[in-house]
């Protein structure tokens, strides 16, 4: 290309004819199919981080359903109108490591996490592929950016109100009714895990973890300042060329009649973000407050802010035209959007996060300055850029100051961890709140514990070197490599590491090799773009993927499936921005091959998701089936507790009532149903029999005994169905283990011998169940162990012993399972003694004794363990 023809170029890429961001979609010659791909794309992104993957994990089958309804409409367009496929090496390599896990999930050591996993992977593949496939305009691309934009706005906004109004009043309502927490933990102590928990001010937003909601967040820092800057290098050109031709309005009638309609619809659609906004801020700040209580702000949020937008919009778009205005604002907006990211992620007190977002910045930086420039002045521009980025960094860490306090006194007590220790009192919790101070802030604890992840991980892959252990199963085997004082976790906090221990060398090869193929290729392409424009646009996605992916070294990210989808759609956004039309090295013609095989791994993908979710839909997901438990629990111990008094008022809320008596009719019969009339008083209003229950209606029993005994004649009933629902997806350890816990309260409410011979039975068979669905898995083999040490004691013939030296067995075999954990050594030590002392009193000395001597060594052995572990989480914390 010349040097006239790249000026050209350059020119045009430059003028209002060609905007990019919010203003393209005006202008580029997208199909309707396009639009739709990338609404169905944006919709996705846009709920993706409030349903988070991991906080709840059964939507990440509905996304899939998405995904898969997305690659149906593009895969008949591959098959019918033989559109050809696009960027074929990086598909290519994606769909190696896919096709690697699948193959090596035979050697798994857990069949239900690497199925699962195996599908969300799947669904992550289908969005990929949509994405730079279905994708191929500037439009579509604005689209989808878009709903992330506001998407990370909002949840940014959430964040801030949730720690700062929502926890506070948490921890009140906790200080004064400590029934809440019960209802929210599962537990009525004030552990001192809780209540770090609770007394933390990092904003976690819908994210579960603050450093996932880092990591959301960072993503988003470079893109916006790329799309801030490209927006008004634009406008700039715009400005500049519509003065130098000295061009008038196309028409006055025309002008002004899009000039007002621009104005009235920035009005109304100020007016209605900021309304949202505002009352939502007021519910929280001011609750039982109306808008009209605090006039001038309403005024200003509802009134002026609008009105005073519409203007500047309509004035701009009389003078300069639409196209100008979205290039305002784009510039503007993505200014304020990279602002208010910049200060969500130090509210999170992320240091990955914070290094991440840096590197991302830095890399922008780079790839702006280094890239050649069509006119003189490129030392000039690079130092431009090189300064404002760097201005940029600066006040990120200066914001990081501003935000972490200082210590309230030079004599600062030493930082200790707060996931050991004795239950604490309710009484002891913060209302208030705690920021991390700077001390905690600098202290290497954390990295420190990373290192001994790292090591555990790379002891696992070396057992595992060619074959793994399965997609989703490195906390599953976990503790037999956990080093002594490590913490227990179930990722490795470095993504790629994980992929070594859960797929073999093959399988990080293949996915070290996606990325490391999207840096080189991205660095090329942004580095030989002459738009200065268009190259801060394209390194701005690329520098925020980048970002994902450093973060990922310190992370699990890719572990998180909301956080794995966000990198893979925007690496898909990059590269379809990327394209240029005509490119061979970029378009294939193997269109009907691809479409018939996404179409396929789409529709596998989707009936095994709705297979996997079967037991859910039948008995609901684990809240609500621990919730069903924990009702028959309370009533069976009220029972207990009030057994001199069965006709004592006991109360429950009625929405757990209802998941073991569904028939309003039938909870009717076994008391009486009240509605609380205030939110935070104690008054209380019966309902009439047969009138719907509000939400905050309770169950007051008239007979505690007489409601056991029927909840106990119910539960068989219950447990039918469960073990059917199960039976739909017979691989999850889990739900075998609820089955365990249901015949356990059977076993523990019965008092025929007979009975509770049955139940010991039936718990004892769900115990191997799981053990055969999760031969790996510590608690699993424990749970054996009890089963067969329960078994033995109600047993009265010579079989007891038999059940006995079972147990021990598998007890030792958790010891293999775990070898540098204390506390299955001193059950195993208990059981020892146990057992010893039983012999000993039947005449059998000789074992007796070596039992006892035995329990004895692995005692002292397990105490020494526990010391060695204290004083290594000690130095560790101390720095």
């Amino acid at each position: 290309m010349t040097k006239d023809k790249k000026d050209e170029a350059v020119k045009a890429s430059s003028s209002p004819a060609a905007p990019v961001g919010l203003g393209s979609w005006l202008g580029d010659g997208a199909s309707v199919r396009e639009l739709v791909y990338a609404l169905g794309l944006g919709v996705l992104i846009f709920f993706r981080p409030w349903y988070d993957g991991i906080t709840f994990p059964d939507t990440n089958f509905t996304f899939l359903w998405g995904y898969v309804i997305l690659i149906a409409l593009l895969a008949s367009r591959l098959l019918f109108a033989r559109e050809p496929i696009r960027f074929v090496i990086p598909t290519g390599i994606f769909a190696a490591f896919l096709a690697a896990a699948f193959v090596l999930s035979a050697f798994t050591v857990q069949k239900d996490a690497t199925y699962r996993s195996l599908l969300i992977l799947t669904g992550h593949f289908l969005l990929f592929f949509v994405a730079i496939n279905g994708i191929r305009s500037r439009r579509a691309v604005a689209i989808v950016l878009g709903f992330f934009v506001v998407t990370s706005f909002a949840e940014t906004l959430w964040s801030h109100l949730h720690i700062s109004y929502v926890m506070p009043a948490t921890r009140v309502q906790i200080a004064n009714d400590p029934t809440t927490l019960e209802r929210f933990f599962g537990t009525s102590e004030m552990t001192a895990d809780i209540k770090s928990r609770l007394e933390s001010n990092r904003a976690t937003g819908s994210l579960l973890f603050a450093n996932a909601l880092a990591c959301w967040i960072l993503t988003g820092i470079p893109i916006a300042v790329g799309a801030a800057v490209s927006a008004f290098l634009r406008l700039r050109a715009s400005l500049r060329t519509t003065h130098d031709s000295g061009s008038a309005k196309a028409s006055p009638v025309e002008g002004v009649s899009n000039a007002r309609l621009t104005g009235i619809i920035t009005a109304v659609v100020a007016f209605l973000a900021l309304y949202c906004y505002f009352t939502f801020y007021m519910g929280f700040v001011f609750p039982g407050e109306g808008m009209f209580s605090h006039p001038v702000r309403a005024a200003f949020y509802c009134l002026v802010a609008p009105l005073a937008l519409g203007w500047y919009a309509n004035s701009v778009c009389r003078r300069h035209g639409l196209a100008i205005w979205l290039l305002y604002v784009q510039c503007g907006g993505m200014a304020l959007f990279a602002l208010l990211q910049a200060f969500g992620l130090m509210i999170t007190y992320s240091r990955g996060g914070m290094l991440a977002a840096l590197g991302g910045l830095a890399l922008l930086a780079w790839l702006v300055a280094g890239a050649k420039l069509p006119r003189r002045g490129r030392v000039k521009s690079a130092a431009r850029a090189a300064v404002a980025l760097l201005c940029l960094g600066a006040f990120l860490a200066c914001a990081a100051l501003t935000v972490i306090p200082a210590p309230a006194s030079a004599q600062q007590a030493p930082v200790t961890t707060r996931s050991q220790g004795p239950p604490l009192p309710t009484t002891s919790l913060d209302v208030k709140g705690e920021n991390p101070s700077r001390a905690q802030f600098m202290n290497p604890a954390t990295a420190f514990l990373r290192f001994s992840y790292w090591g555990s991980g790379i002891r696992m892959a070396a057992d595992n070197f060619l074959t793994g252990v399965g997609l989703g199963n490195f906390g599953t085997v976990y503790p037999l490599y956990q080093y002594l004082g490590a913490g227990d976790v179930q990722q490795a906090h470095n993504d790629f590491l994980q992929a070594l221990c859960e797929t073999g060398i093959l399988g990080f090869l293949l996915f070290t090799g996606f990325w490391v193929y999207f840096f080189v290729w991205g660095v090329l392409r942004i580095r030989a773009e002459e738009s200065a424009p268009e190259r801060w646009m394209l390194a701005g996605i690329f520098a925020g993927v980048i970002a994902f992916v450093l973060h990922s070294l310190v992370d699990f990210n890719f572990a998180n499936p909301s956080l794995a989808a966000l990198a893979f759609l925007m690496a898909g956004l990059f590269y379809a921005r990327a394209s240029q039309p005509g490119d061979a090295a970029i378009a294939k013609r193997y269109s009907p091959i691809a479409g018939v095989a996404v179409l396929v791994v789409g529709g596998l993908a989707a009936g095994l998701g709705y297979q996997a979710t079967m037991p859910q839909r039948l008995v609901g997901d684990e809240i609500v089936c621990k919730t069903r438990l924990e009702g028959v629990k309370f009533i069976c111990q009220r029972a207990r507790a009030l057994a001199g008094d069965s006709t004592q008022p006991v109360a429950i809320p009625d929405r757990m009532a209802s998941l073991l008596f569904a028939d309003q009719t039938d909870r009717e019969s076994l008391g009486k149903l009240y509605e609380r009339t205030s939110p935070t008083g104690n008054q209380m209003r019966p309902l009439a029999p047969g009138e719907t229950p509000p939400r905050d209606t309770y169950l007051v029993f008239n007979d505690i005994a007489d409601t056991r005994k029927k909840t106990l004649e119910r539960v068989p009933l219950l447990l039918e169905l469960i073990k059917e629902s199960d039976g739909t997806w017979p691989y999850n350890p889990e739900m075998a283990s609820h089955i365990w816990l249901w015949y356990d309260v059977l076993y523990n409410e019965a008092s025929d011998p007979k009975d509770k011979l049955k139940y010991a039975d039936a718990c004892l068979d769900w115990a191997r169940e799981c053990v055969r669905r999760s031969p790996k898995q510590v608690p699993y083999s424990n749970l054996l162990g009890r089963s067969l040490w329960r078994r033995g004691s109600v047993e009265e013939s010579v079989s007891q012993l038999r059940y006995y030296d079972q147990g021990l067995e598998e007890f030792r075999h958790t010891l293999e399972l775990y070898p540098e954990g204390p506390l299955v050594y001193f059950e195993f030590a208990s059981r020892l003694r146990e057992y010893g002392e039983q012999l000993e009193k039947a005449g059998d000395h000789k074992r007796g004794q070596t039992l006892l001597s035995e329990a004895a060594s692995v005692q002292k052995k397990a105490e020494e363990m526990q010391a060695e572990a204290t004083r290594r989480i000690t130095e560790r914390n101390a720095g």
